[in-house]
């Protein structure tokens, strides 16, 4: 098996699929398409899990695949072959897949990571008194954010403390999963596995090691969310990452919108162009629970898209069919996300798998 066979996990038998759009969603460009196809292609939670992601080498992946015959292309559209949804049948059996990363539940987690280890680092060589020693490579905001935590927590008992932390995180995780973890921990005399290393170590591939330290990670973050007495320090370390699902022009949008205000007064208020408040909601629509659907929705705009649409599958409909019957595009994409949503996708809290 080839680190590429993990992209037939991005792919299905029946459905074609936007390679570009599916590179953008793992790299973390939000835009209101790209959230659509992820909502879409039901992937929403793939969002973000690898923003550095090369475009050349998904790309040249996704060649190798087809030149295997285990993607078809059309139209820059690709699909599983029935040989293709064979081998990630027997992929998924034989290797890890992601099960708690949600890239909307935990935001800013390459940040996390990077200030997690090292303040690790620095609480352990703190504990020993050694000021002589090379810190992790992070960036500077992240380091500074390492800066803060560790002038806020600093006492003679943070490395007993944060050492019950790891302690209590690493018992609720297999030993497989917790032993792999583990290596990328660095403090005091202990060294860092470099990714490779750790592949060699557990015999795994090296994007199979990183996604289980992403993964990892993002169990680590759910816990902190939703039990952050038990984890004072790693709480107080990830708490200035959180976020909710929209951005904060979209929130800020969308506050606005459930107040009862009219999206023209919001262009206004927010001086910025309808169409850009009008995504601010589609992204509301993809992203969260409860949209009001019927405030933006007329009866008779519902009943001229569901006859145009009789019949036809949704991955098939087109705007230019509708366009001239008084229906914005806004609409159109509006009642798409609430079909998808009622139907057949309920969003970003779907399991990946």
């Amino acid at each position: 098996m080839e680190q590429e066979d993990y992209l037939l996990l991005l792919f299905d038998r029946v459905q074609w699929r936007r390679s570009r759009a599916i590179l953008n969603l793992l790299k973390g460009k939000r835009t209101v398409s790209n959230l659509y196809a992820g909502l879409t292609y039901q992937l929403l939670p793939l969002y973000q899990l690898m923003p550095h992601l090369n475009d050349v080498n998904f790309k040249r992946g996704l060649d190798r695949l087809k030149q295997r015959g285990q993607l078809e292309m059309e139209e820059k559209r690709y699909r599983l072959t029935e040989a293709g949804l064979k081998s990630q049948q027997t992929f998924m059996l034989a290797h890890f897949v992601p099960q708690w990363f949600n890239g909307f539940k935990q935001p800013n987690l390459q940040h996390f990571m990077a200030r997690l280890f090292l303040a690790t680092q620095v609480t352990s060589e703190y504990t020993r008194h050694n000021a002589r020693y090379y810190p992790l490579e992070v960036s500077e905001v992240d380091q500074q954010a390492v800066k803060v935590w560790f002038t806020q927590h600093k006492s003679p008992q943070l490395g007993h403390a944060l050492l019950r932390e790891w302690q209590q995180f690493l018992q609720q995780l297999p030993q497989h999963d917790a032993d792999i973890y583990s290596q990328f921990l660095v403090g005091y005399k202990i060294t860092r596995f470099a990714l490779p290393q750790v592949a060699q170590l557990f015999k795994l591939m090296p994007l199979e090691v990183a996604l289980y330290q992403i993964d990892i990670t993002a169990h680590l973050i759910n816990l902190l969310q939703k039990t952050p007495v038990d984890f004072p320090l790693l709480a107080a370390l990830w708490q200035p990452l959180a976020q909710g699902v929209l951005s904060q022009s979209s929130a800020l949008t969308y506050r606005l919108a459930l107040q009862g205000t009219d999206l023209t007064k919001i262009a206004q208020m927010r001086r910025l162009r309808p169409g850009t408040i009008t995504e601010h909601l589609l992204e509301a629509a993809i992203l969260t629970p409860n949209f009001p659907y019927k405030t933006y929705l007329t009866a008779t705009q519902r009943q001229k898209l569901a006859t145009a649409f009789s019949g036809t599958v949704i991955d098939d409909w087109q705007y230019d069919l509708v366009a001239a019957q008084d229906i914005s595009f806004f609409t159109f994409r509006l009642y798409q996300i609430e079909w998808r949503r009622s139907h057949e996708y309920g969003g970003i809290d779907k399991n990946i798998n």
